[in-house]
């Protein structure tokens, strides 16, 4: 460890030394940062703020927030990892056999890639989703490119390297906040999949009375202390979770139904 820090030490010299180190301690914060990142933007796109949030509900939706992000890392090497391949086969360094083979299933990751972008931005543009597609196709362009430009090189200058991260949070930051109504649609998306939000059906019951609903209608967020509600004139409501209050959430549900709960909400607005 002594001699890796003294090569690092006379490669680089103490301040540059020390500049990439702490950059790369910033970049940790960020990345470990980013979840919540994302959770304030929806917020804001959805016009209140949960306090209680970042007091008792932090880990559960940091977990699933990074649920979201490694499917973004997955989607975004089905749509742009033939870049990394190819790069991977002109550095091959074994024989012709096997840097034409691996030229050949850079090619068919090439192919994959056309149809999977074909697919995916023919459904998001039926459902209106194109931007949003756009923004997460960026961002996966990003993520690869930046394993592309560090390949072959050593695992210390890797750590060391200023552009990369430098790069990926200058990206991380301003593509939600350009696309913020984006941003915080794929969040709500991730929410609605745990049924804890994102607009998913959700009915109120007092004393596990199951049959008469005091409340009902699209769940926005919820926490461990409250449930964020979008009523019938479009306004936030929060509903305290004290003792006795259950929240029933229907992720799957019929369209019939949620228009009958808005149609409530609407006469009871009123």
């Amino acid at each position: 460890m002594t001699n890796i820090f003294k090569t690092l030490l006379s490669k680089y010299g103490v301040l540059t030394l020390t500049l990439r180190v702490s950059l790369l301690f910033i970049t940790s914060i960020w990345f470990a940062f980013f979840p919540i990142y994302l959770a304030v933007i929806y917020m804001f796109h959805e016009g209140f703020f949960s306090y209680d949030f970042f007091i008792d509900g932090i880990f559960g939706v940091n977990t699933f927030l990074f649920v979201l992000l490694v499917f973004i890392t997955v989607f975004s090497i089905h749509l742009w990892g033939f870049i990394y391949l190819f790069s991977r086969a002109k550095v091959e360094n074994g024989n012709q056999k096997k840097k034409t083979c691996a030229y050949l299933f850079a090619s068919f990751a090439l192919l994959w890639s056309g149809v999977f972008h074909y697919v995916l931005y023919g459904l998001a543009n039926s459902v209106g989703d194109g931007n949003a597609l756009f923004g997460i196709s960026l961002l996966g362009l990003a993520i690869v490119l930046v394993f592309t430009f560090n390949l072959g090189k050593p695992w210390s200058d890797i750590a060391l390297d200023w552009k990369s991260p430098v790069i990926m949070v200058f990206l991380t930051a301003t593509i939600p906040v350009v696309q913020a109504e984006e941003a915080a649609r794929l969040v709500g998306y991730a929410l609605k999949n745990f049924a804890i939000g994102g607009g998913v059906l959700a009915r109120v019951y007092i004393n596990n009375d199951h049959k008469n609903a005091i409340f009902c209608g699209p769940l926005t967020l919820l926490t461990p202390k409250n449930a964020y509600f979008r009523d019938g004139l479009q306004q936030q409501r929060m509903i305290v979770i004290a003792d006795g209050v259950s929240i029933l959430t229907k992720k799957n549900h019929a369209a019939k139904e949620m228009a009958e709960c808005l149609a409530n909400l609407k006469s009871s607005a009123r």
